[in-house]
């Protein structure tokens, strides 16, 4: 199977979930936010920051997107279950991962 994280590509925006987190799609808004913890801590809630950049722009984000690339294998189940498949999408360019 392939990894093809379309929030890479900005195929699936960053949504804002129910519970005020920022989250690099809409399919991963759900309960546990599981293998994404790490963007869901206290200091990125959406009241406790001046603007979305400082959430989409911190550390936790930096790491989660350089996991996806580096280490696609660990990826959220959530990427695995909409952004895998083991047939090519057309021009998915050079954010192709393989897993």
């Amino acid at each position: 199977m392939k990894l093809y994280p379309r929030c890479l590509k900005l195929e699936k925006e960053a949504t804002l979930s129910a519970t005020g987190y920022i989250v690099p799609c809409c399919w991963a808004d759900s309960p546990g936010f599981e293998g994404m913890e790490s963007l869901v801590q206290p200091h990125l809630h959406i009241s406790n920051v001046n603007d979305v950049q400082d959430i989409i722009l911190s550390t936790e984000w930096d790491q989660f997107f350089s996991e996806l690339i580096e280490k696609p294998e660990d990826a959220p189940p959530v990427c695995k279950q909409h952004c895998c498949t083991d047939k090519s999408f057309k021009n998915r360019g050079d954010h192709e991962i393989y897993s």
